[in-house]
């Protein structure tokens, strides 16, 4: 039987901390000004869960760059990497069987794990942007994304 839909009344993000916050600026001349810009985006997520303690934990990992008018690569580059935990009550309602592995233990369903990674990216998309306000990386917000897309790692421009 298929795992119900997740209930986000049942779910409660308990923590949201930076592993790693930097912006870095590898020019000669520590002056660099950021136009309208397109940046090149490096995402991954990585999901891991502790169906004792009913944690899912979600890894996010970002990083970019600002293109010059020649599509040149900038100086400047940001990088960020963000643990997520999120406390699922009655996490085992959401266990499923692996279908190419049924002897395994069961995993979170694949619908939790994307629910929770779309509320994952998107509280990372506001607190990457409290971190980048009044920097040279301002311009840079994250793109909305489809969830599907974020569970593969990927670079986008």
């Amino acid at each position: 039987m298929p795992a119900p839909a997740p209930v986000l009344s049942q779910i409660h993000l308990v923590s949201g901390v930076f592993i790693e916050c930097a912006i870095l600026n590898e020019a000669p001349d520590t002056y660099v000004k950021l136009g309208t810009q397109r940046f090149q985006i490096y995402h991954n997520v990585s999901p891991s869960f502790s169906i004792e303690e009913e944690y899912i934990l979600i890894d996010l990992t970002v990083h970019c760059q600002p293109m010059e008018e020649d599509d040149q690569p900038s100086p400047v580059k940001g990088r960020f990497r963000l643990h997520l935990t999120f406390l699922v009550e009655n996490l085992r309602d959401y266990l499923e069987a692996a279908p190419e592995a049924p002897q395994q233990p069961p995993l979170p369903s694949q619908q939790l794990i994307l629910t929770l990674t779309g509320v994952a990216y998107s509280t990372a998309r506001g607190m990457i942007a409290a971190k980048t306000s009044d920097t040279i990386l301002q311009p840079f917000v994250l793109p909305l994304l489809d969830v599907r897309d974020l569970v593969r790692p990927k670079t986008t421009v």
